[in-house]
């Protein structure tokens, strides 16, 4: 289940995923929201809880004008 999250004065849904094949696991976290009547999502995808913790903390700095 989507999470509300607000960013830069904008709220998004956050939708978070993991999936394993053998011994490689993935997670994904994806932000969505409407933007001037337009759908805007940002999917990152990784292969370790580190890596995907860096890619999240990117979305502080997006900033909408």
């Amino acid at each position: 289940m989507p999470r509300s999250v607000v960013l830069a004065g904008q709220s998004f849904a956050v939708s978070i995923f993991g999936m394993q094949e053998g011994t490689t696991k993935k997670g994904a976290v994806v932000w969505t929201t409407i933007r001037k009547d337009k759908l805007l999502s940002f999917a990152f995808v990784a292969n370790s809880p580190e890596q995907l913790k860096r890619l999240k903390e990117s979305m502080k700095s997006v900033q909408f004008f």
